[in-house]
């Protein structure tokens, strides 16, 4: 009979070295077996005794190991390293000699891809790399094979190698092993660079995908690791989020000079105190003039938050532009546009005025966007129509919440008789669809006005418009491209009541304001932006927020012509 117990202290199995031994439901104490049984478990056991010995460097037992008890130096232990693996990263070159000529294969990967002389290269065994070469060994790095029996190539893919673990070990220098740091190292990293795991999903996707590949079967929370192996192949692969934030390939590539900067502009309009609080809806005459908020999202996901920016408001005429835009989706621009036109006005938001075919001049104003709201699936119920509406913009802020202010709704249904009228007027000019009632149009364009956000949502959205419809926090596509682009257009020309123009021709990028004191602004493929000041202009305009605007715009030349002539050079 044969014990457990008796063949590990025959084989002086080790489990300090590469993660080697049993698995946990193996029985620690000395349990009976059959004769049988033993040798299968030896069986099991032995590419884990030859590994051991590998690892250690010890020759004479790994020569006794494989020709008196023929073990096979080819056969791995359950993660797929072979005693060529252990014996290449711990250096023994004279074990890694003898392997080669009993058969050993010098390209063997484990599970992770790793192969004997890129753990021989990460480790600095360079005796051991320079004999793999002689052979002609080969490793995988990224997407294809290189040869680096010798030449420029091989020097070339050694350096970077190199490279890549010396970031890799840099980036947690309190717990690294050398071989494996905390992924907790990578998030702090991340988070200098404007990237927080907890925000974006793709990130952390990413990270996740990082976690598995280095072993983890579940998370492990602040114990969470990452091995070098699989942290270098996810940097020599192809690009990710990941890869190009730790490669300084973001939006915003110097994150921490960029939020300097911004954050000096917004200091300086602090003063900026012109306007005053929207009087007209008494809710909004209440709100604190004094309030002062910016967020700001990349389209790589990257966040400032300043100041108010976590203070709820209501979104007003921010929404109108969401409304057009999730109304585009599902009934196209073309069906929006035989009863609204695309053009500004000229004139205030709320002027009884229509274009020469007696349509609201453009889906901004006030009686473009109650004919906008009563386009907006007038076959559901109201309350059906309001969730459906505000799932949709909650989409588009990449899954945040939008919520809404009774208060505000009541606030401006009963001083409303001026949109009112404009709906009777419009009616009166046969402007409406058939059979819509047009007191349910113009009450829920008040329950649109009425949603509230904050400045970190309303960016959020903006960077879906500024990432061509695909939310960079959420990842999730939520806007056709066309739509995108039929949106920003009237943003630009007619986004900004009727200072649209003036604007155009200065700041020069596609934004919308809102009584509440609210604008967002977007910069296709580099970010959206979001504030809230409610110290309004003659215009209906944020004073402070169309400061900020210019300021911020001048500073980095991030007017739409100087994108398009390449003139970003401060």
């Amino acid at each position: 009979m044969a014990s457990l117990a008796s063949i590990r202290s025959s084989d002086n199995l080790s489990t300090s070295t590469g993660g080697l031994g049993p698995p946990a439901n193996v029985p620690s104490s000395p349990v009976t077996l059959s004769a049988e049984d033993g040798r299968q478990i030896e069986k099991w056991c032995e590419p884990l005794i030859l590994c051991s010995a590998a690892a250690k460097g010890d020759l004479t037992k790994v020569r006794a190991l494989i020709e008196s008890k023929g073990y096979d130096p080819n056969e791995g232990d359950y993660d797929g390293r072979t005693p060529i693996h252990l014996a290449s990263e711990e250096g023994h070159v004279e074990v890694v000699k003898y392997l080669v000529s009993r058969g050993a294969n010098i390209n063997c990967e484990d599970r992770w891809g790793t192969c004997p002389l890129r753990g021989a290269i990460s480790f600095n065994r360079n005796d051991v790399a320079a004999y793999l070469k002689e052979l002609g060994a080969t490793m995988q790095f990224g997407d294809k094979k290189l040869s680096l029996a010798s030449g420029e190539l091989a020097v070339r893919e050694e350096e970077k190698v190199e490279e890549i673990r010396r970031f890799f070990l840099g980036l947690d220098l309190e717990s690294s092993s050398g071989t494996s740091i905390r992924v907790k190292a990578i998030e702090k990293a991340l988070q200098q660079k404007g990237l927080s795991r907890k925000k974006n999903k793709l990130l952390d996707e990413q990270l996740k995908s990082l976690e598995v590949a280095s072993g983890a079967e579940k998370p492990e929370g602040d114990k969470a690791r990452v091995s070098l192996f699989a942290f270098k192949d996810l940097m020599a692969g192809p690009q990710s989020l990941l890869t190009r934030s730790l490669n300084d390939d973001l939006a915003i590539p110097h994150w921490k000079s960029f939020c300097k900067e911004v954050e000096a502009i917004f200091e300086g309009c602090r003063d900026v105190n012109g306007g005053h609080n929207a009087d007209y809806i008494p809710e909004l005459a209440e709100a604190d003039p004094e309030a002062w908020g910016l967020a700001i999202v990349t389209v790589d996901g990257q966040i400032l938050t300043l100041g108010d920016a976590d203070k709820e408001f209501s979104i007003q005429s921010c929404g109108k532009p969401l409304q057009y835009s999730i109304c585009a989706e599902e009934i196209g621009t073309a069906k929006i546009h035989q009863y609204v036109g695309q053009e500004p006005s000229g004139v205030a938001f709320n002027a009884f005025t229509l274009n020469a075919h007696k349509m609201p001049h453009n889906p901004f104003i006030n009686s473009g966007a109650i004919m906008t709201s009563s386009l907006f699936n007038p076959q559901m119920n109201m309350s059906k129509r309001f969730k459906h509406l505000t799932q949709k913009i909650s989409e588009l802020a990449g899954g945040l919440k939008i919520g809404f202010s009774q208060s505000v709704y009541l606030s401006e249904k009963s001083v409303a008789h001026r949109n009112f009228a404009l709906s009777h007027f419009m009616k009166a000019e046969g402007g409406f669809p058939p059979d819509v009632d047009i007191l349910e149009a113009v009450d829920f364009y008040f329950q649109l006005c009425s949603c509230e956000v904050d400045c970190m949502s309303l960016a959020s959205i903006a960077s879906t418009y500024a990432n061509n419809g695909k939310n960079p926090l959420s990842n999730k596509k939520v806007l056709q491209s066309s739509t995108v682009k039929h949106t920003l257009q009237l943003m630009y020309s007619c986004g900004m009541y009727d200072f649209s123009g003036e604007w155009a021709c200065t700041i020069g990028l596609p934004a919308k304001s809102g009584v509440s004191g609210s604008i967002f602004m977007v910069i296709p493929n580099v970010l959206g932006l979001a504030l809230l000041s409610p110290r309004l202009d003659s215009h209906g305009n944020s004073t402070r927020g169309v400061e900020f605007c210019a300021r911020f715009v001048a500073k980095f030349n991030w007017n739409l012509f100087d994108i398009l002539y390449n003139n970003n050079n401060k």
